[in-house]
Protein backbone atom coordinates (compact mmCIF):
# COMPACT_ATOMS: atom_id res chain seq x y z
CA UNK A 1 0.00 0.00 0.00
CA UNK A 2 1.09 3.32 -1.69
CA UNK A 3 -0.01 5.11 1.87
CA UNK A 4 1.93 2.70 4.26
CA UNK A 5 4.85 2.98 1.67
CA UNK A 6 5.44 6.82 2.19
CA UNK A 7 6.63 6.31 5.97
CA UNK A 8 6.29 10.40 6.38
CA UNK A 9 3.84 10.78 9.44
CA UNK A 10 6.51 11.31 12.03
CA UNK A 11 7.84 14.01 10.05
CA UNK A 12 4.15 15.10 8.61
CA UNK A 13 3.14 15.50 12.14
CA UNK A 14 6.12 16.84 13.81
CA UNK A 15 5.14 20.80 13.57
CA UNK A 16 1.98 19.70 14.91
CA UNK A 17 3.34 17.91 17.93
CA UNK A 18 6.44 20.54 18.74
CA UNK A 19 2.91 22.71 18.66
CA UNK A 20 1.82 20.98 21.49
CA UNK A 21 5.18 21.18 23.29
CA UNK A 22 5.68 24.62 24.93
CA UNK A 23 8.42 24.00 27.17
CA UNK A 24 11.44 22.67 25.39
CA UNK A 25 11.51 19.77 22.32
CA UNK A 26 12.30 16.92 25.30
CA UNK A 27 8.73 17.06 26.34
CA UNK A 28 7.74 15.57 22.86
CA UNK A 29 9.11 12.55 23.83
CA UNK A 30 6.63 11.91 26.47
CA UNK A 31 3.96 12.43 24.03
CA UNK A 32 1.97 9.18 23.57
CA UNK A 33 -0.06 8.09 20.45
CA UNK A 34 -3.55 9.02 22.27
CA UNK A 35 -2.16 12.09 23.11
CA UNK A 36 -1.05 12.76 19.58
CA UNK A 37 -4.51 11.64 18.35
CA UNK A 38 -6.43 14.30 20.36
CA UNK A 39 -4.15 17.13 19.40
CA UNK A 40 -3.84 16.35 15.67
CA UNK A 41 -7.98 16.02 15.86
CA UNK A 42 -8.29 19.08 17.75
CA UNK A 43 -6.51 20.93 15.50
CA UNK A 44 -8.51 19.54 12.78
CA UNK A 45 -11.97 20.21 14.21
CA UNK A 46 -10.47 23.81 14.12
CA UNK A 47 -10.62 23.70 10.85
CA UNK A 48 -6.62 23.77 9.52
CA UNK A 49 -6.30 21.52 6.81
CA UNK A 50 -2.87 20.32 6.98
CA UNK A 51 -4.19 18.63 10.42
CA UNK A 52 -7.16 17.17 8.76
CA UNK A 53 -4.61 15.64 5.99
CA UNK A 54 -2.49 14.17 9.02
CA UNK A 55 -5.64 12.66 10.74
CA UNK A 56 -6.37 11.00 7.28
CA UNK A 57 -3.43 9.50 7.39
CA UNK A 58 -3.40 8.00 10.86
CA UNK A 59 -6.69 6.42 9.92
CA UNK A 60 -5.50 5.24 6.47
CA UNK A 61 -2.21 3.62 7.84
CA UNK A 62 -3.91 2.63 11.56
CA UNK A 63 -1.20 4.71 13.40
CA UNK A 64 -2.92 5.35 17.27
CA UNK A 65 -6.06 4.73 15.33
CA UNK A 66 -7.83 1.34 14.18
CA UNK A 67 -7.48 1.55 10.27
CA UNK A 68 -10.55 2.90 8.44
CA UNK A 69 -9.96 3.76 4.86
CA UNK A 70 -13.50 4.89 4.78
CA UNK A 71 -12.30 7.83 7.14
CA UNK A 72 -9.14 8.12 6.01
CA UNK A 73 -10.77 9.87 2.60
CA UNK A 74 -13.60 11.82 4.62
CA UNK A 75 -10.45 13.55 6.36
CA UNK A 76 -8.39 13.96 3.20
CA UNK A 77 -11.38 15.36 1.58
CA UNK A 78 -11.96 17.54 3.77
CA UNK A 79 -8.11 19.04 3.65
CA UNK A 80 -7.87 18.14 -0.32
CA UNK A 81 -10.95 20.63 -0.12
CA UNK A 82 -8.73 23.36 1.29
CA UNK A 83 -6.24 23.04 -1.08
CA UNK A 84 -3.98 20.83 0.67
CA UNK A 85 -1.73 19.13 -1.93
CA UNK A 86 -0.91 16.44 0.21
CA UNK A 87 -4.07 15.66 1.17
CA UNK A 88 -5.44 15.79 -2.56
CA UNK A 89 -2.20 13.29 -3.73
CA UNK A 90 -3.51 10.37 -0.96
CA UNK A 91 -7.17 10.75 -1.63
CA UNK A 92 -6.49 10.28 -5.68
CA UNK A 93 -4.36 7.56 -4.12
CA UNK A 94 -7.36 6.00 -2.56
CA UNK A 95 -9.29 6.28 -5.15
CA UNK A 96 -7.03 4.53 -7.92
CA UNK A 97 -6.58 1.65 -5.17
CA UNK A 98 -10.12 1.48 -4.76
CA UNK A 99 -9.62 1.88 -1.16
CA UNK A 100 -12.16 3.43 1.37
CA UNK A 101 -13.93 5.06 -1.51
CA UNK A 102 -17.09 4.59 -4.16
CA UNK A 103 -15.08 2.24 -7.19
Amino acid sequence: NLLRATGVLAVGLFPLLLAGCRESRSDCQDIDASSLFETVLRCADQGYAYARSSLGFMYATGDGVPEDAAEAARRYRLAADQGDATAQFFLGVMYAEGDGVPE
